[in-house]
């Protein structure tokens, strides 16, 4: 058995620190049979300990003396083995020979080592005292000098200070003898280090060491009348031995009746009387600077009567539990009494009233007089006091007052009354806020400081508890209901407490006066939800609102503790766990073809249908969402479904076109006893309301959808069965979608309506025909023609095309009339929130409110950092997306491997890119520190050509990327190849020696065509798409390229970017990084995706050290929002970076 034991050293590296070995050890094992024997090691160092417990203390003993001259004490040593006697020469020699146990000779009689073992048990005492004395700074060199400054600085007799400013007190001395003391300690000084002198604090701590013995006293000053040797004791002397108090005429006066001194140190006290040293705790300070005090009075003190309660206060206690005083009998009577602070408050008049008393045992002093306690008050006034109604300005005084007061925390009690009522002591009950502060808040300080009285009358202010809010969800006809009701209180009064909680006041004063504190209150997210969803007080004001169905989850994940009747829950779970048996199969030719996760997005398209909602599908990109829609659409336009209508949870036939109507909800009660709000109109009559309460009014009739909604056009019934569904697509993708409808869905009839406008026409007016795919362009510029057209569902690919809600485009889709709609895109959020807030606003118009309460609400917040209004966002539209990664649902597909390729600068391209950009950064940082000075007023010149517009930020920045790129797209006269492009086309011959394909994505047509050069030039074949190659023209290239040999495809990233299935390829370049990560992603994912069989190797290329690198920094923190709402990726907008923000990335 082995193992290891490591001593690490005492410092900053902590475990496992540099030059730090562990030791080793391993157990010998015992040979059998042998006997069991004593490790070696084990038994020398059981020798050791031996010798140590049977080692007896040394024969050698110090004698201390003490010295006194002038009030100032030294020590002295001598050393002795009992038969022979020696002075210390050098105390300081000494203490060195004990720390090193040297071997010292003070005569020819007495020499031996100076261990501490050598010496007996007092003297090892002494000699730790001493060793710690001389480490802490004790004074050697200068016997009677300055040491320490940690004593306490007090004045000593005729003015003196002693060592370090803390005072040793006597009797008798003079300045004469001061000044003759003086002259002697300049000789002293120059002496050899026979003494040592001793602070007040290390007379103290030596004297402890010498208590219980006796101890020679040098009195050099002939300031005592007997010196010689004295006894050490503990404690203090008595009475008779210090002092004595009298009474007199006008006061008392303290004499002192023996000779003493004595200091007073933060360790304790030292006292030196007749008889000797009494050596006191830290406790006997007050007594220690009295007799300081008397001895500098010349042994005589007085105090005069007025004074007495102050002397009874501050000095009394310490002389009677230190020294036994027994005092007269008229100066016990200004023993201090333990202060009582009394609150009392009652309501009188629709106001609060306040009285407020120091009681000092059975005396009282009024502090705050309430009107209505004045009578009482004169009647016992003081000595004849004026009596002031209100709160005193600072403690009264009284003429006498024979007590001793604590006006300091009197004081605190008139600021605390101060800081709740006006200086009259009268606090109207109109002013409500100041009020409800006294309530919720001062009471609990009071109750702090002392008692508190409180009248019924002013307990009926406060409510036990706010009002307990009761709320029920349930379904009547096509919408929500949501029933609200309170145990003890009438709705009107509930949601005008609610208001006030919404505007979050900490109280709320009801209709009856009282007050309910709102800092516990639980409505259970109410406010919330009404703020997030645009619901005002009028809504609600007779208990009940009415919702669209689609925000039933989100009021399901939002309200908790809520009464949920049983449709309302069958109708939330059917979205989100459909059930199979009551959904269409999958069509019979594609039952082979979907794979588990893509049935799932089936039934879950059909689910929303059903229902009548509208829904992102968001899974990746190569997951097959384009089949999911064809798998939807074959089962919408065949003969099952129009001839077989699904059923509901609650056995409702569906509207039409497969649109739900809502089942009904009956006036059941709720289960376990538990309290279902009031329903309404759908019930017969309402039930009654918990605890005795009243039941809830009636409310007005249900709106319809299309009213709740302001919708132009009806969900429910715009076209019949054969209306055609509209596929609208980027312009590169029309044929594609064809395409793919033609190969898994030949017996639909799909129209490609692209062309001139007269095709469109012709294409858009075709009878019989179930599918119309056409682009957005087509559909803005056609946008009459569309809306004329009723459609059964539009379906928009790449959704994030109407992001921008003020667009033309946008503005041509959300006029379409559908009966139904579906966005398909992987990245619903690129930028900011208000993108999902667009494509919501298409497909399910008023479900996130207007764009201005959706950007105070949630895109606000969520773009300062709470994530708590993204995760409520999240929570509101989760329902309707359906996002699934390729991770999750593909185990099979290869992995992709994501890297960042870092290019430095070289030679001229860096000259020129770094002047660029230095020439741009100043321009920017002069533009930010003017519009910082305007903004605070100062006075400041333009900018020479005047200040940058958005369109030159972003024109100057592409310049720098281009630059970065290559300085040939920028620069005519550039003849050199960029960095980048070289390390892009040694990637590409790399890949071809491997035998792998590789896409090379750009955002700049010309830098292809720079690189197209290059291939040409290499013999390397290739193909090219960007936004002047034929949308026919670029499925055939795609198709030759995974079919055939041509090793290299270049793609402009806008237009290739989406749509296309490369899976030949199994490197993906991304030559200049897009600053929307999104972007970029879909671009990859153009190889990687369903269908891929190698690993798909994506490289990043970015110049190292400039504005892009800066950018991909940026967008990997901002990545992180669309995550947060909807899984996918994040960027930064091109159009949102201020000249602010790009002077901070320049100077990043």
């Amino acid at each position: 058995m082995t193992g290891h034991y490591a001593v690490f050293p005492d410092s900053d590296e902590g475990e496992g620190g540099e030059g730090v070995e562990p030791w080793s050890f391993a157990q010998p094992e015992k040979a059998p049979g042998a006997p069991l024997r004593t490790t070696p090691a084990l038994q020398g160092l059981m020798a050791e300990v031996e010798e140590m417990l049977q080692q007896t203390p040394g024969r050698i003993a110090l004698q201390p003396a003490l010295a006194v001259e002038y009030g100032r004490f030294s020590l002295q040593l001598w050393v002795t083995d009992g038969a022979s006697r020696y002075a210390v020469k050098s105390i300081s020699q000494l203490a060195r020979h004990v720390a090193e146990g040297a071997t010292y000779a003070y005569g020819k009689k007495l020499a031996f080592a100076h261990g501490l073992a050598a010496f007996d048990e007092r003297s090892q005492a002494l000699l730790r005292w001493l060793l710690a004395a001389l480490e802490e700074g004790a004074s050697l060199e200068d016997p009677f000098g300055q040491s320490g400054d940690d004593e306490a600085e007090l004045p000593g007799p005729a003015g003196r200070r002693w060592h370090g400013g803390a005072d040793l007190w006597g009797a008798g001395f003079g300045d004469a003898r001061a000044s003759a003391f003086g002259q002697k300690r300049s000789a002293a000084a120059r002496g050899p280090q026979r003494t040592m002198a001793l602070s007040p604090q290390q007379l103290v701590e030596f004297l402890k060491t010498q208590i219980g013995e006796s101890l020679q006293l040098n009195c050099e000053d002939y300031s005592r009348s007997r010196c010689g040797v004295v006894e050490v004791r503990r404690g203090a002397p008595a009475q008779e031995q210090l002092l004595e108090v009298r009474e007199v005429e006008g006061g008392f006066e303290v004499s002192a009746l023996w000779e003493f001194s004595g200091v007073v140190a933060p360790g304790g006290c030292a006292l030196l009387v007749d008889d000797g040293f009494y050596v006191t705790d830290p406790g006997f300070a007050p007594v220690g600077r009295l007799l300081h005090a008397l001895q500098d009075a010349g042994g005589q003190l007085r105090v005069s009567r007025e004074d007495a309660p102050l002397f009874g206060a501050t000095f009394l206690p310490a002389l009677q539990r230190e020294l036994g005083l027994n005092p007269p009998d008229a100066l016990l009577r200004y023993r201090p009494q333990p202060l009582q602070l009394q609150f009392s408050f009652d309501v009188i008049d629709g106001a609060i009233q306040v009285d407020a008393q120091a009681l000092y045992g059975q005396r009282a002093i009024a502090l705050a007089i309430s009107p209505a306690s004045l009578p009482g008050v004169m009647e016992q006034a003081p000595d004849g006091q004026p009596i002031v109604v209100g709160i005193a300005d600072e403690p009264p005084a009284l003429r006498q007052c024979n007590f001793y007061r604590q006006k300091a925390a009197e004081a605190r009690a008139l600021q605390l009354l101060l800081a709740y009522f006006p200086p009259t002591g009268v606090l109207p009950l109109a002013a409500d806020g100041p009020a409800a502060s006294l309530l919720f808040d001062g009471l609990a300080q009071f109750r702090q400081m002392g008692e508190v009285f409180t009248t019924p009358a002013f307990n009926r202010l406060i409510r036990p508890r706010p009002p307990r809010v009761q709320l029920g969800l349930s379904l009547a006809g096509n919408l929500i209901a949501l029933d609200m009701a309170a145990d003890d209180v009438p709705l009107p009064e509930l949601f005008a407490l609610m208001d006030s909680y919404r505007r979050r006041r900490s109280f709320h004063r009801l209709s009856d006066g009282t007050f309910a504190s709102l800092r516990n209150f639980d409505d259970h997210g109410l406010s919330r939800l009404m703020a997030d969803m645009g619901i005002s007080a009028e809504d609600v004001r007779e208990g009940r609102v009415e919702l669209p169905t689609y925000q039933a989850f989100y009021l399901e994940s939002q309200l908790d503790g809520v009464y949920r009747s049983e449709v309302f829950a069958k109708f939330v779970q059917q979205l989100r766990q459909p059930d199979p048996a009551q959904l269409a199969p999958v069509p019979a030719a594609l039952a082979e073809v979907l794979r588990p996760y893509q049935v799932e997005g089936f039934r879950w398209l059909q689910t929303l249908r059903a229902m009548g909602f509208g829904g992102i599908l968001a899974d990746e990109m190569g997951l097959g969402k384009t089949l999911q829609v064809i798998a939807l659409l074959l089962s919408m336009y065949s003969e099952g479904e129009e001839s077989a209508p699904t059923s509901n949870p609650a056995g409702e036939p569906p509207a039409p076109d497969g649109a739900a109507s809502a089942p009904t909800d009956s006036a059941a009660p709720a289960p376990d006893g538990a309290a279902a709000p009031a329903a309404c109109a759908a019930a017969p009559a309402a039930p009654a309301a918990p605890n005795g309460a009243a039941n809830a009014t009636p409310c007005r009739s249900p709106l319809r959808r299309a009213e709740i909604l302001s919708l132009p056009i009806q969900l429910d019934g715009v076209c019949g069965p054969g209306a055609p569904t509209l596929v609208v697509c980027p312009a590169s993708l029309v044929y594609n979608w064809t395409a793919e409808l033609a190969r898994f869905a030949p017996q639909l009839q799909v129209a490609a309506v692209a062309g001139i406008p007269a095709q469109r026409q012709t294409a858009r007016n075709q009878p019989g025909v179930q599918v119309l795919v056409t682009s957005y362009d087509s559909l803005r510029t056609d946008a009459k023609a569309w809306e004329a057209l009723p459609l059964r569902a539009a379906i928009l690919d790449e959704a994030h095309y109407i992001k921008n809600h003020a667009t033309k485009t946008t503005r041509a889709v959300k006029r379409l009339q559908a009966s139904w709609r579906l966005a398909l895109t992987g990245t619903p959020v690129e930028n900011r929130p208000a993108e999902l807030w667009s494509i919501f606003d298409f497909l399910m118009p008023g479900f996130l409110g207007t764009a201005m309460r959706f950007r105070e609400r949630f895109e606000a917040p969520i773009i300062g950092g709470d994530e708590t209004a993204a995760q409520r966002l999240a929570a509101l539209v989760g329902p309707f997306v359906l996002r699934r990664l390729k991770r999750d649902v593909l185990p099979e597909l290869p992995p992709k491997l994501e890297t960042t390729l870092e290019v430095p600068l070289q030679g001229e391209q860096r000259k020129l890119y770094f002047a660029a950009e230095q020439s741009l950064r100043e321009r920017l940082n002069l533009q930010k520190n003017t519009a910082k000075a305007r903004r605070y007023g100062y006075p400041v010149k333009g900018l020479d050509g005047g200040e940058f517009k958005t369109v030159e930020v972003l024109a100057e920045l592409t310049r720098l990327r281009q630059i970065a790129l290559d300085p040939a797209l920028v620069f005519e006269n550039y003849r050199g190849v960029g960095a980048k492009r070289g390390a892009i086309l040694e990637r590409i011959g790399a890949a071809m020696d491997a035998g792998q394909k590789t896409l090379v994505f750009s955002q700049f047509t010309s830098f292809l065509d720079l690189l197209a050069q290059d291939l040409r030039a290499q013999g390397v074949p290739f193909f090219s798409i960007t936004g002047a190659t034929p949308k026919r023209q670029r499925l055939q290239l795609v198709e030759q390229f995974n079919c055939g040999d041509v090793p290299v495809f270049l793609v402009s990233l806008r237009a290739g970017g989406v749509g296309l299935n490369l899976t030949g390829a199994s490197q993906v370049i991304h030559a200049d990084p897009w600053w929307n990560s999104s972007a970029q992603s879909q671009a990859s994912d153009r190889a990687h995706r369903f269908g891929q069989q190698e690993v798909v190797s994506v490289c990043n290329v970015v110049a190292a050290g400039t504005i892009e690198a800066r950018m991909m920094q940026l967008q990997e923190m901002k990545a992180q929002l669309a995550d947060l709402l909807v899984g996918a990726a994040n960027g930064e907008a091109l159009g949102t970076l201020t000249p602010e923000l790009l002077a901070d990335l320049l100077d990043n």
